[in-house]
């Protein structure tokens, strides 16, 4: 129902301890703990203001090498194969609040090594991790 209404432009307001349901829903958010606010605005905002850890994620068609790879980059921190053909590369902290641009060059660069990727995400925290980072404490 709720999304129902957000698709037809009407403002819901609505508290939920169940984050994901938050992260599905809203637009903006508001994070209160112990009567204080620690963050009002834009989902995308939040997640930019608390990053700490943001990896970029690609499954490639053929396995490849990695430090062959990695010596492509002077953003990644690490990259590590979680599965065959998947490989998880980590961004340099310093460089976390500037991970969409660090994902388009590691994207553009990894395409023309000749590695023919299958799929591609940005991974970063989910509204939980943030809000652990941002509280200290377990919703």
């Amino acid at each position: 129902m709720i999304l129902e209404l957000k698709n037809k432009g009407v403002s819901v307001l609505f508290s939920s301890h169940i984050l994901s349901d938050v992260e599905e829903l809203a637009d903006r958010v508001a994070i209160i703990n112990n009567a204080g606010l620690l963050f009002q605005g834009d989902l995308n905002e939040l997640h930019k203001a608390a990053v700490r850890d943001v990896a970029l994620v690609v499954s490639l068609f053929e396995p490849t090498e990695i430090s062959k790879w990695l010596g492509l980059f002077d953003d990644i921190l690490s990259i590590t194969e979680i599965k065959p053909c998947v490989y998880r590369a980590v961004v340099k902290p310093e460089l976390a609040l500037q991970y969409d641009a660090v994902a388009l060059n590691f994207l553009t660069t990894t395409v023309l090594a000749n590695l023919k990727v299958k799929e591609f995400k940005i991974s970063g925290l989910s509204l939980d991790e943030l809000f652990i980072n941002m509280a200290g404490e377990v919703p």
